[in-house]
Formats: C-alpha cells, sequence, structure tokens
C-alpha cells in the first residue's frame, strides 16, 4: 500500500494527552513520522523533566547552552509522550534501551512490537513509528559545506556522485543533504553505526520502488527500494531536508504536524 498522508494534529496547551487519540492507531502496514518544532515545546519543560532518567537529565546539564538544554529535554520527553500513548502507558514507565551500536529501543515487551526512531537538527525533530518494521529517519538544516564535492566523491557511490555533479549550482546544497539523509535514515533503519561508509549501498540504489502486486499505484514519488527496504524522501520546510526508511516495500506512509496553538 505505497503511499502518503499529510495529517496536522493540534495539541492543547492545557494538557500533554490530549491528542486526537484515534491518531494513535498504527496499522501494521503504515509507518507514522511525526514533525515537531522543538522550540513549541518549551512550555511542557518542567512535564518532561519528570518522564527523564537520570543518565537524560545529566547528558541535558553537560550540553554548552540553555536553548540545547531545552531542546534536549523536549526532544526526549515528547517522545516518551508519543511512545505512552502507541503502547498505553504512563511517558514515565516507558522504558528505552540501547543496542551495542547505539540504537534506541523498547523493551521485548513492548505492546505490539512497536519499532521507533528520533532525528533532530537545528530547532526541528522527527520521530518515525511502525509496528514489527525496522523504521528509521533523518533530519539535516540545510547550511553551506565547504568541499562539498569532495564529501560527495569520498561519501557516496558513483551514481550518486553523478547526480550532486549534474544538479543546477543552486540545487546541490539540497541535493547533497538529500542523498546524506536518505543514506542516514537507511543505516539507523538497519540498526548500523552512522560511520558505516556510504559505498556500501552503491549497489541496487535509487531504483524506483514498485506497487506491491495487486495494488494500484498511489504515491510512490521520491521512494526507492534497496534489498527488501524503501526509503522515502520527506517533503519538509524550505530551509530542512529529511528521508524516512522503512523494511517492505508495501507501507504507507503518514506524516503528523504537530500545531500548538
Amino acid at each position: 500500500m505505497p503511499g502518503s498522508e499529510d495529517r496536522p494534529l493540534t495539541l492543547d496547551r492545557d494538557s500533554l494527552t490530549r491528542l486526537v487519540a484515534p491518531d494513535f492507531r498504527l496499522p501494521g502496514g503504515e509507518v507514522h513520522v511525526w514533525r515537531v518544532s522543538l522550540d513549541s515545546l518549551f512550555f511542557y519543560h518542567r512535564n518532561f523533566l519528570k518522564t527523564l532518567t537520570l543518565d537524560e537529565l545529566l547528558q541535558a546539564q553537560r550540553l554548552r547552552s540553555e536553548v540545547e538544554q531545552l531542546r534536549f529535554v523536549a526532544r526526549r520527553g515528547f517522545l516518551r509522550v508519543i511512545l505512552g500513548c502507541y503502547m498505553e502507558v504512563a511517558p514515565g514507565d516507558v522504558n528505552i534501551r540501547y543496542s551495542q551500536h547505539g540504537k534506541p529501543q523498547l523493551s521485548n515487551k513492548a505492546k505490539g512490537g512497536l519499532r521507533f526512531s528520533v532525528a533532530h537538527s537545528g530547532h526541528e525533530a522527527l520521530y518515525a513509528f511502525s509496528h514489527h518494521r525496522e523504521v528509521g529517519v533523518d533530519i539535516e538544516r540545510l547550511r553551506t559545506v565547504e568541499n562539498a564535492a569532495n564529501v560527495v566523491q569520498k561519501n557516496f557511490s558513483a551514481f550518486d556522485a553523478l547526480q550532486f555533479q549534474s544538479a543546477p549550482a543552486a540545487e546541490r546544497t539540497r541535493v547533497l543533504f538529500r542523498l546524506w539523509t536518505s543514506h542516514d535514515a537507511l543505516f539507523k533503519a538497519r540498526g548500523g553505526k552512522l560511520a558505516v561508509p556510504m559505498l556500501d549501498y552503491s549497489q541496487g540504489w535509487l531504483q524506483q520502488a514498485p506497487p506491491a502486486p495487486g495494488k494500484p499505484v498511489t504515491d510512490s514519488k521520491n521512494r526507492w527500494r534497496w534489498q527488501g527496504w524503501s526509503i522515502q524522501e520527506l517533503d519538509l520546510s524550505p530551509g530542512y531536508v529529511g528521508a524516512v526508511a522503512a523494511q517492505g516495500y508495501d507501507w504507507r506512509l503518514c506524516i503528523l504536524h504537530l500545531l500548538i496553538p
């Protein structure tokens, strides 16, 4: 069931739990990606602090600026709120552990085999969720990269490098970050370290994913597959680029935009 849907949700300032309950139904064939402005969550700072572990609180304290500390607490706190809603438990009862490569995971007893991934850049954060399907997400704020051509040459396949070189000069920064986030989303979904050479994926990369057998073509724009995985670019604000990757070719993407009045 390839395709995608954009759905805005409004968070009432009076309560962290007043997110529309039906939107927490997560069918096995769907991948949910939440897009959140971390700065808009500062209002809930005290609430989030109560949900974090001691290690997370210490991590926040080690950050250099107050804004970075606030964003860290908002990012981790909101993750626990959303996971709690999907799992029907209190945010403070969400048990997060890490794999040997540092990928965050839930305990084996997590309801419905829930999988998730988190990424942030600047004030924006993305959260991806799925059931019984590994998932990874990445986001980058567009910015100038010194020696961008060398970065592409050293880190990407010849095919990817050709895309970069063929793009108009004004579009090359976006192409670079589009390639980067697509690869990183796949790395994270597969549980690998982000430093794994991207050339490992040069074979079979960027092939348009066909619809599942018997399924109509809905919207597979900007979605590609690689050896049992699908990678889809995300349409974000002009200053950001993102991508989500998940197992299989037949999942449907639902993008949820969190709005705080």
